[in-house]
């Protein structure tokens, strides 16, 4: 009885301590959702975000080329990186255009400067290899054909540039003549044709002017070996007395000292070579020109990677083209200073010599072919021409007008 009585009077000591606390809770708990949610249909509607907005001009990443690892590469817009790839493929290519080049200068460079002496075998090869290609040389018809197809060329280039002059003249002075029978008569009985036929035999002069500028190349061409296209086109034992002769002149006309000196100019030309390469291998795609990317993406425009890269590089590669030509011109003049202890030289010399054949004769049948070609055209444009003007002139002779009636 007297245990309940005590704990009875402890459990009313504790709730009267913690009734304060309760009653704070409660009061709390009936006023801490005071704002009432609407109903969904009364809600206002979500905007939608675009996810590809606008970025500060400024921004470096993902295009930093500071760090090694490009953490970002995935957030660039896929047009950008497209861009990108399409102008380090266009860049790689010009590098690699100029890059090969220098090589093949180079090694056609070092093929001369650095003859080997005790290779017998490797002589053989190459006379085995001259043999056979003089004696295709020799099949094709050899310089005769030559000469003949730049003699047909030039006589059929004389007659279609006549025919076109001809024509005009023709035309100008008929013209002149409807100018003034138009004058006496004050009309046209024929629809005039002179500025449609002008404008044929303007098109085709030029035609004609562009193949003028081609065969003055290959006439060019010819002349600058016409002596080696001779040589190659003779029976074979006597290019090997050819080859012997030139090969014991350069043995007796060349100096030790002024070889020596050569060498040195070559070895610098190979080392600045070198360091051109090098200079090639460092050109980049810039990184403003990634940002402009994506400036001009994030605007809405069409990227044209190509032309952008072209108009940003232009200079650099205008300079790096210039330094590789300049260097393979100073090659070529060092070259014809050098004289070479082998006859591997002078057997080199005349199997380029047949490849230059295989190239320029076809390119002077292709110019034959056309030049007769036009002739053709110009024949059938010249018989038009003299048809409506010999109308015309019917028409102004039968004429009361004109005083011309016969």
């Amino acid at each position: 009885m007297l245990q309940k009585m005590s704990a009875s009077r402890e459990e009313k000591a504790l709730e009267a301590e913690i009734r304060p606390t309760l009653d704070t809770l409660e009061k709390q708990n009936n006023h801490i959702y005071y704002i009432v949610v609407p109903p969904f249909e009364d809600l206002p509607p979500i905007d939608r975000i675009c996810w590809n907005a606008k970025i500060n001009d400024d921004l470096c990443f993902p295009l930093s080329e500071e760090s090694s690892h490009d953490y970002f590469s995935e957030i660039i817009p896929k047009k950008v990186k497209q861009a990108i790839l399409i102008a380090e493929e266009e860049l790689q290519a010009r590098v690699l255009k100029e890059k090969e080049s220098l090589r093949k200068a180079t090694h056609d460079c070092r093929s001369i400067i650095e003859p080997d002496l005790s290779a017998d075998s490797a002589l053989s090869v190459l006379m085995k290899n001259l043999m056979e290609d003089t004696k295709q040389i020799r099949m094709l018809g050899g310089a005769t054909i030559m000469r003949q197809r730049i003699a047909e060329i030039s006589t059929k280039r004389d007659q279609n540039l006549k025919l076109c002059d001809n024509m005009k003249s023709a035309i100008d002075r008929d013209e002149l003549a409807s100018n003034e029978y138009c004058t006496l008569t004050d009309c046209w009985l024929q629809e005039n044709h002179y500025p449609t036929l002008r404008a044929e035999i303007l098109f085709r002069r030029q035609n004609l002017e562009q193949a003028v500028t081609k065969d003055a190349q290959y006439t060019e061409k010819y002349n600058d070996q016409c002596e080696c296209f001779e040589h190659i086109s003779c029976p074979f034992e006597e290019l090997e007395e050819i080859i012997k002769t030139t090969y014991n002149s350069c043995i007796q006309s060349t100096a030790t000292h002024s070889n020596i000196s050569v060498r040195n100019d070559i070895d610098q030309l190979l080392s600045e070579r070198e360091t051109l390469i090098e200079k090639l291998d460092q050109i980049k795609v810039p990184m403003d020109l990634k940002r402009e990317f994506l400036k001009i993406n994030y605007e809405g425009k069409s990227i044209e990677a190509i032309q952008m890269l072209q108009a940003k590089l232009a200079c650099p590669l205008k300079m790096i083209s210039e330094e590789v030509l300049e260097s393979e011109n100073r090659q070529e003049v060092i070259l014809k200073n050098y004289r070479c202890y082998s006859q591997s030289y002078a057997v080199n010399l005349y199997l380029g010599v047949c490849t230059s054949y295989k190239s320029l004769l076809p390119n002077l049948k292709n110019s034959l072919k056309f030049h007769n070609d036009m002739n053709v055209i110009l024949q059938e444009l010249n018989n038009r021409v003299h048809e409506y003007i010999h109308f015309q002139s019917t028409i102004r002779q039968f004429d009361p007008q004109y005083g011309f009636n016969y």
